[in-house]
């Protein structure tokens, strides 16, 4: 014969004046039972502790500086390096006489090994990989599908500083006081320049841009005008464009008006040095960089042999309906002055 009623002590140590409170089981039985033969709601159906039915999905900011660390992989000499849209970073190792690739969980693989003369790479929309490799007087442009296959695509009589493909499917190849342009049919075509180039870059709109060894960069429509609207601060080694679309160029040494090496914003084609702005400081010795869809850095540093992400974006899933959302670590936050509450 069971009790009329079971006793038990449940502490609570956090209350001085709640130490012991004693429940009495079979009566919490009795209403359980008589609830559920009413019709009550089921667990299951009620809504979860603090659930927002209808809420944003802004930006979330904490007050903290990005998450920093280098990427477990041996290089030699890391001198480019390019990030695609699947979080995929490649890096362009000659001393290594290779490209490694990397993918967003930091697991490290060979795309292309036993390859001399590397000097860039560049991708397409789907993912491919391209490497410009230039040896004394000749040069040469080789694919890596997404499916692995390697291939070698055009050989230059000629030695090459800088490469891109455009997103109509042409090449683009700096040389000398040259660009040679290589059309999707294969036919190719050349375009003098005033002086020698040091980089090539497009934006996201599909607009060439090219750093002169005199620090101005233009920009060419592929049919021979070219248009100098823009200067870059002395010793800029490339042209970076950042993830709002602003364009910048990479400065590696320390010769610079601030003494520092980093990202400068472009400016007029009569900015003085003293008066270019600096976006972003970087490890000296910094050859390039490249920013994932959120925007986080990644760095190739062939003095320092590595390869370090700096990461201050991540997508997190929303404590109340679990789609995704951005959390992004600002250290110039102010919580006090701004909170964002889930």
């Amino acid at each position: 014969m069971l009790p009329h009623s079971i006793l038990l002590h449940v502490r609570f140590p956090n209350f001085r004046w709640l130490r012991t409170c004693r429940v009495d089981v079979l009566c919490l039985l009795m209403l359980t039972f008589a609830a559920e033969s009413a019709g009550a709601q089921q667990v299951d159906d009620l809504p979860l502790l603090n659930r927002q039915t209808a809420h944003p999905h802004n930006p979330v900011r904490v007050q903290s500086g990005p998450v920093i660390n280098r990427v477990a992989v041996k290089t030699i000499a890391p001198i480019d390096l390019c990030v695609t849209t699947a979080n995929v970073t490649y890096v362009a190792d000659p001393g290594a006489r290779c490209v490694f690739r990397i993918d967003g969980e930091s697991n490290v693989s060979l795309a292309i090994s036993d390859l001399n003369g590397i000097r860039q790479l560049d991708t397409d929309a789907d993912g491919n990989l391209y490497v410009l490799t230039s040896e004394s007087a000749e040069s040469a442009i080789h694919l890596c599908s997404t499916s692995g296959a390697q291939m070698t695509l055009y050989r230059f009589p000629f030695s090459s500083v800088c490469f891109l493909r455009t997103t109509i499917g042409e090449f683009i190849v700096g040389s000398h006081s040259q660009l040679h342009i290589i059309a999707p049919d294969n036919t190719q075509s050349t375009v003098s320049l005033p002086h020698p180039p040091i980089d090539l870059a497009k934006n996201a709109g599909g607009g060439i841009r090219i750093l002169l060894q005199n620090g101005v960069i233009a920009s060419t429509s592929g049919h021979g005008d070219l248009d100098s609207p823009f200067r870059a601060i002395r010793g800029s080694q490339r042209i970076v464009f950042m993830p709002d679309g602003t364009m910048a160029t990479l400065v590696s040494s320390t010769d610079t008006p601030d003494g520092r090496p980093g990202l400068y914003a472009v400016g007029a084609a009569a900015t003085a040095d003293k008066d270019y702005r600096p976006v972003m400081w970087l490890p000296q010795g910094t050859a390039a960089v490249g920013f994932d869809r959120l925007g986080n850095l990644t760095l190739a540093n062939p003095e320092l042999r590595a390869i370090t992400r700096v990461t201050s974006r991540f997508r997190v899933p929303c404590p109340h309906c679990s789609e995704s959302m951005e959390l992004i670590l600002d250290p110039e936050f102010n919580p006090a002055a701004e909170s964002a509450s889930f």
